[in-house]
């Protein structure tokens, strides 16, 4: 397994100076969040303002320093995460372009929001359809279009996601596994996951959550919370313990949106956690 950090998780740094920062913990290769963000970079945070971040042209503009900071320290550049749907195939293209130009094998392509409002079997047929036509673009590119498991999409698990991907070459389509996101829907066991996957399992995103129990005008209600990697609901030691027996040899990326820690704090203890867990 080789460990990498989704750079949504940390906002402070800028792309060259975060790629130093990692490798120097002993990371072997980061996530970029590929994405349009106009917050405030004085005041950076998860969702705005994200340092780390760039757009797919800004990544095109970099790729030639981010190759070279990569080459100077022995550091992979495997995976982008977009935030765009598989129906706009133009601005999937140019995403593959910018994965290829720093080359990342995974790029994070999007399903539909699952709308309560329409047929989610017609919402399924409608993404297959597109997804096919991402695969042919992929396979172009020589890059792989990946489904993250998700909540609130119509591929919050790996039985969801395989409803998209099934019958398409694994090569060019896979599956970005959130463990945590499962947790609040599309719960699946650590071996019926893996087994549905197949060779379609891309990569890894390690984080953890908790469901707080909260009481809102006198009524019961569940609230997401993020935790630490070991104090969550998902059982990482036994995540990675099968990783091991299944031999994967994949990538695992953190996205930690703890905040009891700093994210100094977070990126060293992460690697060291997932390093040396018995």
């Amino acid at each position: 397994m080789k460990l990498g950090v989704f750079t949504v998780s940390a906002p402070e740094y800028y792309p060259l100076e975060l790629m130093d920062k990692l490798s120097g913990i002993g990371y072997e290769g980061v996530e970029w969040r590929v994405t349009n963000d106009n917050g405030d970079r004085s005041k950076p945070t998860f969702w705005a303002g994200n340092r780390a971040g760039m757009t797919a042209d800004e990544l095109l503009e970099t790729a030639d320093s981010l190759m070279q900071k990569a080459k100077e320290l022995n550091f992979e550049m495997p995976s982008i995460a977009a935030y765009i749907n598989c129906f706009d195939l133009e601005d999937v293209e140019k995403h593959f372009k910018a994965a290829k130009a720093i080359g990342a094998k995974n790029v994070r392509i999007c399903p539909a929001m699952y709308d309560p409002e329409k047929s989610f079997n017609l919402q399924v047929a409608k993404t297959r359809y597109y997804y096919a036509m991402v695969a042919q673009l992929a396979a172009k590119y020589k890059v792989r279009a990946c489904i993250e498991t998700h909540m609130n999409y119509i591929t919050p698990s790996m039985s969801k996601t395989m409803a998209i991907l099934e019958g398409l070459d694994p090569k060019y389509v896979g599956i970005m596994w959130d463990p945590a996101n499962q947790i609040c829907e599309g719960l699946e066991k650590i071996e019926m996951a893996m087994d549905i996957a197949g060779d379609y399992l891309a990569e890894i995103h390690a984080k953890n959550l908790i469901m707080n129990k909260i009481e809102v005008d006198g009524k019961v209600e569940w609230q997401l919370k993020s935790v630490a990697l070991d104090q969550g609901q998902v059982n990482w030691k036994a995540l990675l313990e099968f990783l091991e027996k299944k031999q994967y040899d994949g990538w695992i990326f953190c996205e930690d949106f703890s905040t009891d820690k700093s994210t100094d704090e977070k990126l060293i203890y992460n690697y060291k956690y997932l390093k040396n867990i018995k």
